[in-house]
């Protein structure tokens, strides 16, 4: 059985004169610090397409996404919980994730490392790096989410339009 997150709560923070969701996740019971769950049908999902440096970039761009978020115990089960889930979906472990941070020189290489992976499967990841990033609710994080994804070949449009098929909500409304 495949464990998704829970959708954040929705609120608008504004950004340089323009409206950008940010959100909160529900509260929940804490989730206990695991490895990452392997699934069975990894090969039928989104990340199928990437290679284990590509994972291990994406998992790593979430440990620095992770870094924007205040340590609290339990927005760090909030951001492990995502973690965990996306890493179950591309069939990495925890401990793998922890030994590839050496191997990537910084965040540009990570986002280096993602260029040229299929769409889709950067539209899942924008979705997850925003999830974490709502967790500590910073505009900051989220401006550097933005930039990432121009570098991959995202305009800011286009990842409002991801969040508004995530959310449901459109932001021209809000």
């Amino acid at each position: 059985m495949e464990r998704e997150y829970t959708s954040p709560v929705i609120n608008v923070i504004e950004l340089d004169s323009a409206s950008m969701l940010c959100s909160s996740s529900p509260d929940h019971k804490a989730i206990p610090n695991t490895t990452y769950s392997t699934n069975a049908s990894n090969s039928s999902n989104v990340y199928s397409s990437l290679t284990q440096r590509q994972k291990m970039a994406a998992m790593n761009l979430m440990t620095v996404f992770g870094g924007s978020c205040s340590g609290t115990s339990q927005n760090i089960d909030k951001i492990n919980h995502i973690m965990s889930v996306e890493g179950g979906k591309m069939g990495v472990t925890g401990a793998e994730v922890h030994a590839a941070i050496d191997t990537f020189s910084g965040m540009p290489d990570m986002v280096n490392a993602l260029k040229g992976v299929n769409r889709s499967a950067l539209e899942s990841l924008f979705w997850a790096y925003y999830c974490i990033i709502a967790v500590g609710k910073s505009a900051q994080a989220v401006q550097v989410l933005l930039g990432v994804y121009r570098d991959l070949g995202f305009s800011e449009q286009e990842c409002a339009s991801i969040l508004e098929k995530r959310t449901g909500i459109k932001l021209e409304n809000l």
